[in-house]
């Protein structure tokens, strides 16, 4: 937990987000078979940690942009950012659901039937390619947020007031 402390947010994100986009795509020089499931558990618990950090951190950063909306409007608007978040998660985890389930169509797999090796090899393509590249854009995207330690000062003060 030290590292949440001496580390800005935002260059811990896409440090998380750039990590995710590195160790996405290892999954294609996965030998195919039985003998890619240590490998697998390997990457899920790799990509895990990288996952939670990633989490914790949309959720700090969440109360900063909080307070400084609050800071900026002098209304209290926590549950409305929030209600908001909660919002797009859930449409972006439908989508993100669907599509994948398309894909999976796309790539001509058939569910507990023996897959041909180009329906595993464009599975293997949309695994390995797409959450990375979605994972740089996020931690392109982070480069642009503005709040950080010293524009968030001024709501650190307000909160030591007596």
């Amino acid at each position: 937990m030290a590292m949440f402390k001496r580390y800005p947010r935002r260059t811990m994100w896409m440090l998380a987000c750039f990590a995710n986009a590195v160790i996405f795509p290892s999954i294609l020089l996965f030998p195919q078979g039985a003998g890619a499931f240590m490998y697998l558990m390997a990457f899920a618990a790799i990509v895990g940690i990288v996952d939670c950090v990633i989490g914790i951190l949309a959720i700090t950063m969440l109360g900063d942009v909080i307070d400084d909306d609050a800071v900026r409007t002098g209304s209290d608007k926590a549950a409305s950012y929030k209600a908001s978040v909660n919002i797009v998660e859930k449409i972006l985890r439908a989508v993100g659901i669907s599509g994948a389930i398309m894909l999976v169509g796309f790539a001509g797999l058939d569910v507990g039937e023996v897959n041909s090796s180009s329906a595993l090899l464009v599975l293997l393509l949309i695994l390995g390619l797409g959450p990375g590249l979605l994972n740089f854009l996020s931690a392109l995207t982070m480069r642009r947020l503005t709040i950080n330690t010293q524009l968030n000062a001024p709501v650190r003060e307000l909160e030591a007031a007596p």
